[in-house]
């Protein structure tokens, strides 16, 4: 369950959640930090299990959509509080979005 991260090219990258939704940026995975990459994988799964949209979850943790999206996509930081409002969002604790 979750979801799939696949590199289109070496330019794009595609998520496929198992709520269906298909997610597509430009990035080059070598540009993000790893623990970047650990978060961004571990919101994308937890997203998937609960079967919620991106929107939904921004929504819910009073973030933009297009704030959460960047983040995703490497091309924005992250403050641990809006990683605390994200995990709350998705029912677990943060620790849980910085988990190997």
């Amino acid at each position: 369950m979750g979801s799939r991260v696949q590199m289109l090219d070496k330019c794009s990258v595609a998520t496929s959640l198992t709520n269906g939704q298909r997610l597509v940026w430009p990035m080059s995975l070598k540009t993000v930090k790893p623990f970047q990459r650990r978060i961004r994988k571990n919101i994308l799964r937890l997203v998937g299990a609960k079967n919620i949209t991106l929107e939904r979850l921004a929504l819910e943790a009073d973030l933009t959509s297009s704030f959460v999206s960047q983040v995703l996509a490497g091309r924005s930081s992250i403050s641990l509080a809006s990683l605390e409002r994200l995990a709350h969002a998705l029912d677990v604790d943060v620790v849980e979005l910085f988990r190997a």
